[in-house]
């Protein structure tokens, strides 16, 4: 007696040449994250790694229309000024990557993060340090200690996501980059042509440990 029978739906069938066509809309603009179809209310969701206004600003310059039964989904906008001022004349440049990341694989590697000559590195994790690339909302201050840090303000709302400078990190991946992003290429300008590491999670071994305990 508890459950009703209703007529609605698309099938998937007939979602999915829509479903391929913004996909393919979207890779090519370099804005698609996830998308998944829902043919119980006959609905498609994006996810896309770019804020609602420029987004906005790139469907009118397309000529999109986005049909109604279609969800965009976006990050947060992030701040321009992601750098303490006390902090600046200490660094080159604090990279950052441009669009937001999408799933990666569950692979983890630890390294220490440096400044090494006002440029962000990863000590320990090849015969060559390679140059760090922060994730899109990241942002550099200083602890209530004094120290250094990086981190993501969202995350560190639930007490993670922090990092002192000079720590042991754990990053997910392998996690690769767009050399058109225009942090890299800001990255590269400043800091010079050694490899580039994205560091988009920002976890300290410490809270790894205890997060994932050895089993």
């Amino acid at each position: 007696d508890r459950f009703v029978a209703i007529d609605g739906g698309i099938p998937r069938r007939e979602l999915e040449p829509a479903f391929q066509l913004w996909t393919a809309r979207f890779i090519e603009h370099r804005i698609f994250n996830s998308g998944s179809i829902s043919e119980f209310d006959g609905r498609m969701a994006f996810n896309l790694n770019i804020e609602q206004s420029r987004f906005e600003a790139l469907a009118a310059r397309e000529g999109w229309v986005i049909p109604g039964h279609v969800d965009l989904h976006f990050p947060p906008p992030v701040d321009a000024d992601a750098v303490d001022p006390a902090l600046a004349p200490f660094i080159r440049i604090f990279p950052r990557k441009e669009r937001s990341s999408g799933p990666v694989t569950l692979e983890y590697a630890s390294a220490r993060l440096i400044l090494r000559d006002g440029c962000f590195r990863l000590h320990g994790a090849g015969d060559v340090e390679p140059l760090v690339l922060f994730g899109r909302g990241a942002r550099l201050g200083l602890d209530g200690e004094g120290f250094m840090i990086v981190f993501q303000p969202l995350a560190v709302a639930n007490s993670t996501g922090r990092v002192r400078v000079g720590e042991i990190v754990v990053t997910g991946g392998p996690r690769g980059y767009d050399k058109t992003d225009a942090g890299a290429r800001a990255l590269r300008a400043a800091c010079g042509s050694a490899p580039i590491a994205v560091l988009n999670r920002l976890m300290g071994e410490h809270e790894f440990s205890q997060r994932y305990p050895p089993e």
